[in-house]
């Protein structure tokens, strides 16, 4: 995998934990705004601090060990979690928040970006 491919990967990767495991940082969305039952086991590598540390910020408190970064390996292990987690939010969802995901725009394959779409977004407080 390219560097560059495997920093977008690492970047994506630590908002879906963040995000599917409930972050308590309260200025972003997670899970439990859209269901508030909903909580994603703790992925089985380590993303967050890695890509803080190694990919997001540029800290001086890096190792020059690979094992420490977020390198290749822990992306091949952290893809699954996140499918299989995300795949599981998506299906627990209330039936007025599904009607809102589209999964075309999801798909590499079948995304058109000129094609005109109706997205719909749930907003807090803000029905559609």
């Amino acid at each position: 995998m390219e560097r560059f491919l495997l920093e977008a990967f690492a970047v994506h990767a630590r908002n879906f934990q963040l995000f599917l495991t409930n972050d308590k940082d309260n200025r972003n969305y997670r899970a439990e705004n859209y269901n508030p039952d909903f909580h994603a086991s703790k992925p089985p590598v380590e993303i967050k601090d890695k890509v803080a540390v190694y990919v997001v910020h540029p800290g001086k408190a890096r190792s020059e060990e690979g094992d420490d970064k977020f390198n290749l390996d822990r992306a091949d292990k952290a893809f699954p979690w996140i499918e299989e987690a995300f795949a599981r939010f998506l299906d627990e969802l209330a039936p007025d928040d599904k009607r809102c995901w589209d999964a075309r725009l999801a798909e590499p394959d079948t995304y058109n970006p000129t094609a005109t779409l109706r997205v719909l977004v749930p907003i807090q407080g803000i029905s559609a």
